[in-house]
Formats: structure tokens, C-alpha cells, sequence
């Protein structure tokens, strides 16, 4: 038995490192010529719309798009459940609908990163390494909107792209209704103070600068702390209410558990947790080495960009680790940063890989980084061999339920007459 778990767990890893590499190798293509960009979207779309069993909520959207949703069903986004019933209407196979959603959500960041192509060589190990991979596998619809998100983030930085963000907004509310959170941050073109932060005149009080630096990791340390005390039931109530207004009854419900025991559901600090925090920390640090790195390499524009990337990732540092011990619904609302760390850690790596003359060679680091990304999904593996919901990307659609019978008998011959239930 141990030497099986050994081999599954070398087997898994090595699918998971070529997977990487061969993305990496298209989008390193890719620099010179935007053609390979397009079979890097599709590879990814590809694989992600044939996975097996691969994702929190996999079961859910598969079978959404298997059977559809009902139009009378209350809660349901209209530009979702249009989007879902147009592959039930033609009778399309449940793989292509999750394919679809994950050319959305590839193509919104290569789109996003299409004038930093060199982010993009980095992107697929930060990615599947990081566990980012599982997340936009697991929130399908969540993660398309944050992908979205990451396309449309240098309207911030304009002085009137207030506007563009709220219709963004409205619009993605029309996906996932809990979208409508990321309207505050309207407010950054809106205030110049905040604006001010970005620009290169005031590096000493820039976020990113070498003196803020031990300033931002007491702050996450405050926020894994707070995270860890019974004192945090004291959200979950706030939270209930935020939902009431915006969530759909599912979320409700939950949040209505997590109110009357907030401890119940709290996440262990384990190895993968330890991870996430040494990541976070690891982007803190070597931030005015990025920084540095995307000015030279993508100028003004792109600094600028990168420090709006950073300071949107602290933040999703600082909250997760704030509000997980709740558990992993609480998690839900700050996952719409998630895809802006990971973009944030893979422009780091490329800074601390490539040599340059304005930045001593931190290759070592880099390594060191890079290791540290693939722990996550290292763990991550070996804990999910054999289980239920496990992140592997041997098993494809087109195989595995003719040997797997039970609760995925519906794969075989749907009931179009029937629409799918509401998520219980």
C-alpha cells in the first residue's frame, strides 16, 4: 500500500510538472509570437474542461451544464443561467460548458498580461504549484469574474475609471451576484491620495518600498493571529448580514451555522497553511525587487500596475488569514483577490529568475521561491490521493466514469426533460 501511494503520488506530481512546463513553453513562444498565446489558452481550456473530479463544486457545474437551469429558479444570475442553458439547449456535452469557463478565465488574464508576456511563462507554475489551479477549478464562477477583474484593473489607475469599474461590476453581478463587493474599489482613481501612492515620486511612502517592508509583514502577523482567536466570531455576524443583502439562500444558511458556531468549521494551520503565509511573506519581500523589475522591463505603466497588483494581494493576505479560522466560507468573498496574488507571485518569480544589470542575481531565491509555490500542491496531492474531490489531472472525463458507477450514474444518459435541482 505504501509503495502504491508513493507511485500515485510521483505520477501526480510528474503529470502536474509537465502540465506546467508545457504551458510555460507555449507562453515562452508566445513572447515573440502572439499565435502560441492561443494554444496556451486553449491547452488550459482543454484540459480543465475534460478534468475528473477536479474541484470543490466540479460535481455542481457539471451537471449544471449537463441538465441546465431552471428559469423560474430564484437566485440564479441571468448571464449565467443564459450561459449554462445555451449549452443544454443544443445539447452540448457538460465538458465543453467547464472548458468554456475556463477559456474565459485563461483568456481574461493572458488578455490582461498580453503587453507582460514574460509574467506569463511563470503564470502556469505559480498556478498549479500555488493550488490557485484547484480554486478556479472549484469557484468556477467566481474565478471567471476574477479573472475578468484582472483585465480590467488598469481602469483604476485611470483618474476617470471610476465609471468602467461600476459598470464592470454591475455586469459581473450578473454572473455571480456576490460580484458587487468589488465596487469600493471604484474609490482608487476616485481619491488622489490613494492614486498617489502608485506614482514614482514617492517611493519612501510607496507600499512596495524597502521601508514598509517590515511595517506589512507585523500587519499579516497582526491578521494570522487575530485569525487564530475565538474573538473573530464577533464577523460572522456582519458577514450574515453583508449576505442577506447580496448572497443567495445557500450562503445564508451557511453563514447562519457559522453565526450560532463560529469555531466549528475553522480551517488547521497546517503545512499547506504555512505555505500560504511563507508565499505571502516571500511576496512581501522581495516586492522592490518586482517592482524594480517591471519598470525596467514594462515601464512606468507597468510599475504602476504592479503596485496595484500587490497592494490588492497584501489584502487578500491580510483578510484570508484574518477570517479563516471560520472556515472556507468565509474564505469566499476574498478568493476574488486570489487570481491577483497569483499574478503578483509569478511577476516576483520572473524578477528573482532573470538576469539583468539593474538587479543582482537572485536565482537562488528564485528557486527558493519556487519551491516554496510548489509545496502547496505538493501537499495538496499526496492528502487528496484516492479521496473524493482529489486534484489530479490524470483522470479525464472521457475515461473514468465508465469504471466509476453510484452518484455518477447521470453522466451516461441525462434526463433532458428534467432540469437540475437547485445546489442544496
Amino acid at each position: 500500500m505504501g509503495k502504491f501511494v508513493v507511485f500515485m503520488f510521483l505520477l501526480e506530481f510528474g503529470i502536474y510538472a509537465a502540465f506546467a512546463l508545457l504551458l510555460s513553453l507555449l507562453a515562452h513562444a508566445g513572447v515573440k509570437r502572439s499565435g502560441w498565446l492561443y494554444l496556451y489558452v486553449a491547452f488550459f481550456a482543454l484540459f480543465a474542461g475534460v478534468r475528473w473530479r477536479v474541484g470543490s463544486d466540479w460535481m455542481y457545474y457539471a451537471r449544471k451544464f449537463w441538465y441546465g437551469v431552471d428559469d423560474s429558479l430564484l437566485g440564479a444570475e441571468p448571464l449565467w443561467r443564459a450561459f449554462v442553458n445555451l449549452f443544454h439547449h443544443f445539447d452540448l456535452h457538460w465538458s465543453l460548458g467547464l472548458g468554456a469557463c475556463a477559456l474565459l478565465q485563461c483568456g481574461f488574464i493572458t488578455l490582461a498580461l498580453r503587453r507582460m508576456r514574460w509574467i506569463l511563462v511563470a503564470l502556469p507554475l505559480v498556478m498549479l504549484g500555488g493550488r490557485y489551479w484547484g480554486d478556479m477549478m472549484g469557484a468556477v464562477r467566481q474565478m471567471m469574474v476574477a479573472c475578468a477583474m484582472i483585465w480590467m484593473l488598469p481602469t483604476l489607475l485611470q483618474r476617470n475609471g471610476w465609471w468602467k469599474w461600476l459598470s464592470f461590476t454591475a455586469i459581473a453581478s450578473l454572473i455571480h451576484t456576490s460580484s458587487i463587493i468589488l465596487a469600493p474599489l471604484a474609490l482608487i482613481p476616485a481619491l488622489r491620495s490613494v492614486q498617489d501612492k502608485f506614482s514614482l515620486t514617492q517611493n519612501i511612502y510607496c507600499f512596495t518600498s524597502q521601508h514598509s517592508r517590515i511595517v506589512q509583514i507585523v500587519i499579516l502577523l497582526v491578521c494570522v493571529m487575530v485569525g487564530r482567536m475565538p474573538l473573530n466570531a464577533v464577523f460572522a455576524p456582519a458577514a450574515l448580514t453583508v449576505m442577506r443583502s447580496v448572497g443567495s439562500v445557500t450562503y445564508i444558511q451557511r453563514f447562519e451555522a457559522m453565526a450560532a458556531d463560529p469555531m466549528a468549521q475553522s480551517l488547521a494551520f497546517g503545512p499547506m497553511m504555512v505555505a500560504y503565509l511563507l508565499t505571502a511573506l516571500a511576496i512581501i519581500w522581495f516586492a522592490p525587487v518586482a517592482t524594480l523589475w517591471c519598470r525596467r522591463c514594462y515601464g512606468v505603466q507597468g510599475e504602476r500596475l504592479f503596485r496595484l497588483w500587490y497592494y490588492l494581494s497584501f489584502l487578500y493576505a491580510a483578510g484570508y488569514f484574518t477570517v479563516c479560522c471560520m472556515g472556507h466560507i468565509m474564505i469566499r468573498p476574498w478568493l476574488y483577490l486570489a487570481p491577483v496574488q497569483m499574478v503578483t507571485a509569478a511577476a516576483t518569480l520572473c524578477a528573482l529568475w532573470q538576469r539583468n544589470p539593474l538587479i543582482h542575481h537572485r536565482r537562488i531565491q528564485g528557486i527558493l521561491f519556487a519551491l516554496l509555490l510548489m509545496s502547496s500542491a505538493t501537499w495538496d496531492i499526496y492528502k487528496s490521493i484516492g479521496k473524493e474531490g482529489e486534484f489530479v489531472l490524470y483522470k479525464t472525463s472521457l475515461f473514468s466514469p465508465a469504471r466509476e458507477g453510484g452518484e455518477f450514474e447521470w453522466f451516461r444518459k441525462p434526463p433532458h426533460h428534467e432540469l437540475s435541482p437547485a445546489k442544496p
